[in-house]
């Protein structure tokens, strides 16, 4: 079952993407990063594979069919919606709260070679009590994974939820930048505090303004360049 789903999981992604499988794994399985037009982009995630002969598809349903009119109701204001669902052990949820980095669950149906796939410490995050499963003394704890999170719909859309994955490191650097700039400003520039004479700044005080909104013009510019948060513009 172990190389069928690692071969299900390798269909399913564009082929230029590199799959390295981790050998001596505790809740990794595979780092895959991003290629694109021949460039390695330095984007990853890490994924847990798990498989199963035939998945089984439920519905759930919530209350809030009023925001949400494009999904399926059931005729009393309550959203339909189908998932599927795999048991992880607790040891390898609390693992998964201690990544600092994007780490998945793909599991694999075998019997139609369909891969499903969920941010495990945001799903557990959202949908879990954790402190509540440890307190019952829970070995194990269902996740839930909506049927459109497959590869296969994936694929269509350029594997945008992936990527926003993948990009998950970049963005903590970015806002790892934005607070050294924070900082940095407070030590060299002072936007505040001048006294006024006569409607004018007192001798000397002019420049350190200059000087300090050039810094913060500076600054700025610096941070709006960091495309990971802010696109192009």
């Amino acid at each position: 079952m172990e190389d069928a789903s690692a071969q299900v999981l390798s269909r399913a992604l564009p082929e230029e993407w590199i799959i390295r499988p981790i050998m001596k794994d505790y809740g990794v399985d595979y780092e895959i990063e991003l290629v694109d037009q021949e460039i390695v982009s330095g984007n990853r995630i890490w994924v847990q594979l798990k498989s199963a002969e035939k998945v089984q598809r439920r519905t759930a349903r919530y209350k809030i069919a009023d925001k949400f009119p494009d999904l399926k109701s059931d005729g009393k204001g309550n959203i339909c919606a189908d998932y599927v669902s795999f048991s992880l052990s607790v040891k390898e949820i609390d693992y998964s709260q201690r990544c600092h980095f994007p780490l998945l669950l793909v599991l694999v149906d075998l019997s139609n070679e369909e891969a499903f796939w969920v941010p495990i410490r945001e799903e557990v995050n959202h949908n879990l009590n954790l402190s509540e499963i440890h307190r019952k003394k829970q070995e194990t704890a269902t996740l839930r994974i909506p049927v459109w999170n497959s590869l296969s719909t994936e694929s269509k859309t350029g594997f945008s939820g992936l990527r926003w994955f993948a990009l998950e490191p970049a963005r903590m650097y970015a806002l790892s930048i934005l607070h050294h700039f924070y900082h940095e400003f407070q030590y060299e520039g002072r936007l505040s505090g001048y006294s006024f004479g006569d409607g004018q700044l007192d001798d000397g005080e002019e420049d350190e303004l200059r000087r300090s909104l050039v810094i913060a013009r500076d600054t700025c510019n610096a941070a709006l360049n960091l495309d990971v948060l802010f696109g192009d513009q």
